[in-house]
C-alpha cells in the first residue's frame, strides 16, 4: 500500500481510501481500517499522502470487546473518519 500511496499521492492531492467489506470480509475490512489508519496517519514515510477516509461493512460480525470497540471508535474520530456497520436483524451471524 505505501508503494502505490507514494506513486500516486502527493501532499496538495492525498489519497482518499474507504474500506470496505461484507460478511466476513467485513470482519477483515475493520482490521485493515485500523492498519490503514496506522500507515496513513502515523508513518513518516506516508504521512499526509493519504487519508482514511471511512468504514463501511455489511453484514459483518462484531469484531471487538467492548474496550477495544471505545478504542477503535475513538480513534477513527481523531483522524477524522467515519465508520456505518450495516446489519440485518435477523441474521443468525451476530
Amino acid at each position: 500500500m505505501k508503494s502505490m500511496v507514494k506513486s500516486k499521492a502527493t501532499k496538495k492531492n492525498p489519497v482518499n481510501i474507504v474500506v470496505t467489506g461484507h460478511s466476513l470480509g467485513g470482519a477483515m475490512a475493520t482490521l485493515a481500517s485500523a492498519e490503514v489508519a496506522k500507515i496513513c496517519h502515523l508513518e513518516s514515510e506516508v504521512k499526509g499522502l493519504c487519508k482514511l477516509k471511512a468504514l463501511v461493512t455489511f453484514g459483518s460480525p462484531k469484531v471487538f470487546n467492548a474496550p477495544a470497540t471505545i478504542w477503535f471508535n475513538n480513534m477513527l474520530k481523531s483522524i477524522g473518519a467515519s465508520s456505518n456497520r450495516y446489519t440485518f436483524d435477523k441474521d443468525p451471524v451476530p
